[in-house]
């Protein structure tokens, strides 16, 4: 699960590099605008996948399960 949490965050972080380039070559404002905040969506995303990876790998060690979902 830790190598799944670490490629998530590198594909995250390797789209928001990506998308960032793209607004640094767009003229338009909006444009520019719309994909800046495509990249930052893409860093919180991957902010939280490792948040989520520190959880679980936390509780997997201290013996819990974690929470199911809706219902569980």
């Amino acid at each position: 699960m830790a190598d799944e949490d670490a490629d998530a965050v590198r594909r995250y972080r390797q789209r928001a590099r990506e998308v960032r380039a793209l607004a640094k070559n767009t003229n338009d404002w909006a444009t520019r605008a719309a994909l800046l905040g495509i990249a930052r969506d893409y860093e919180v995303m991957a902010l939280a996948r490792v948040r989520v990876g520190k959880l679980a790998r936390s509780m997997k060690r201290n013996g819990l399960k974690p929470h199911g979902g809706r219902g569980n």
